[in-house]
This record gives C-alpha cells, structure tokens and sequence, in this order.
C-alpha cells in the first residue's frame, strides 16, 4: 500500500520480478499524486503488476492493516505463499543463505506465518554513492543494524490471520527466521531520506489515528537534519568481524523473549518490539 513513493516503487517491484519471476504482484495506490498506473507504465511492469486505486483518506494503522490483511487473505485464494510488506521493505536471503534463491528459501520455511529477520540498510556517505534505485540493492550497500520492529510477520500460508496496527504483530502465533531478511530501506539513501521526509511533514492523519497519540516522526522532522545521528554512526563502523557475534545475540533475543505473562514472543499476538543492535557489516555470518 504506496502513497507518493515513486522511488521505492521501482526498486520493490523490480527486485520481486527479478528475484520471483513468477510472482503476482499487487498495490493499493492511497491516493497518489502520480498514480501508481503511471509508474509502474513508466518502469514497462504493466503487464506484470495489479494496482487497486483508492483515494486519499487521511493515514490510519488500524485502515492500513484491514486493508492489507484482505489482500493478502484474498490472495491466498490463487497463490500457495504470500509477502506483505510497506514499499521500503524487500525480501533478501541472510549472507549465510546468500548461494539460495529466495524462491527456495521461502519454499524451505515450514511454519504458516514467517517473520524475516529485520535490517536496516544504512547510507555510509563516507564510502557508498548515491543509491541507484534501479539497481538491486546488495550490490549497493553494506552497512546494517538488526532492528525487531521490522522483524514483522510479512509471509503468510494462510488466509486465518489478521494484521495488528502497523503489521508488527499478528493475530496468530508465527516463527522468526534467521535465513531471510526483511530489508528495511527507510534509510538507504541520505538524499532520498530527506526528501521523502519533505513530502511526509504534510501527512494528513484520521481522527482515530491522533486520539490514539500514535503520530510518526514525519509529522514535525526537519528535513535537513532527518536521521543525522544515524547517518554519521554509520560513517564510524570500523569493526567488520563482529557482525556475526552481534547477530547471534540479536536473534537469540528476539527466540526467547516473553510478554509480562510469559508467553514466547512468537506465539504472542500484541507486542512492540523495540531492540535494535549496533550497526554492523552485512557479511561473513
């Protein structure tokens, strides 16, 4: 589900049609100003992409993940996997899976629901170009942080389950998997950063959305100063050999943390997760 997001759009469809040639792939344009049909003519994908057209009603999670959860559930009525995932986030095998096609890691993954394990690519100004979204995105860039926000339920067998608010969480029990990534591409670029940072500072909210106080930080970030904390750290990793120490712990955390009624984080259906690790280099592990 896109809302003026040319960019990722380009890169999200072409990496699926590239790394699942046979896949469907569809979206719900909310309200574009450049319409999703465009676009995806634009990149010659007519043929290979469904868009639903919606209009514009102000952002509400709980609208988002009703909506997505349908999709998804409808789906499964003519295809035997499903991924769901916003449009800054793809897809990719682990580097101790990276000689497996995706195709085959999915079909390896047993459980009903799968979440990937999630990382966050960050833009290393002091090393990396500007990120080209028509190019696929390891071959671009390298500097990660584990981040369990985006460890998200996105695989589905099963039409039985309904997204929480934001797709962080599920309404039944699911598996985290240390052989696929869910690559979070929020921060690829710092140039892409702050501009789609501009274009969200007018995001338009519902009512429900405000009286909750669940508000991003889009709504009053500054632009020119978006994520200076985070672009600059990662312009200090000098430390390549401990990623693979930093992801066991990560994912052994997120394995076994509970609920304050001790219930296994998989199995449970209302968590926020926050952990997140330094970062690190997305190799060798």
């Amino acid at each position: 589900m896109v809302k003026d997001e040319e960019l990722f759009l380009e890169q999200w469809a072409n990496h699926y049609i590239r790394e699942l040639p046979d896949c469907g792939i569809m979206i719900v344009d909310h309200g574009s100003k450049v319409p999703v049909v465009e676009t995806i003519a634009r990149l010659g994908l007519s043929g290979r992409v469904s868009v639903i057209a919606m209009p514009g009603f102000p952002f509400d999670d709980q609208t988002k993940s009703a909506i997505l959860s349908s999709l998804a559930g409808a789906a499964l009525c003519g295809y035997e996997t499903v991924i769901t995932s916003d449009v800054d986030e793809i897809l990719i095998p682990m580097p101790s899976t990276a000689a497996t096609p995706l195709a085959d890691l999915l079909d390896g993954e047993t459980a009903t629901f799968v979440a990937p394990t999630g990382v966050e690519f960050i833009h290393n100004a002091d090393l990396e170009e500007d990120f080209d979204f028509s190019r696929p995105l390891l071959e671009q860039r390298r500097f990660v942080r584990f981040h369990s926000a985006y460890s998200k339920p996105a695989i589905w067998r099963s039409n039985s389950a309904t997204f929480g608010s934001g797709q962080h969480h599920l309404s039944e029990p699911y598996e985290f998997t240390s052989k696929i990534a869910l690559a979070h591409l929020k921060y690829v670029d710092v140039k892409a950063s702050r501009n789609r940072q501009a274009q969200r500072n007018d995001f338009e909210y519902s009512d429900r959305q405000l009286a909750r106080g669940r508000i991003s930080s889009w709504e009053t970030a500054d632009p020119a100063t978006w994520s200076r904390t985070l672009f600059a750290n990662a312009t200090r990793v000098t430390d390549q050999a401990n990623s693979a120490e930093v992801f066991s712990k990560f994912y052994s955390e997120m394995n076994n943390r509970q609920n304050k009624a001790g219930v296994v984080l998989t199995a449970h259906t209302s968590h926020h997760l926050r952990s997140r690790t330094e970062i690190v280099v997305f190799s060798g592990f």
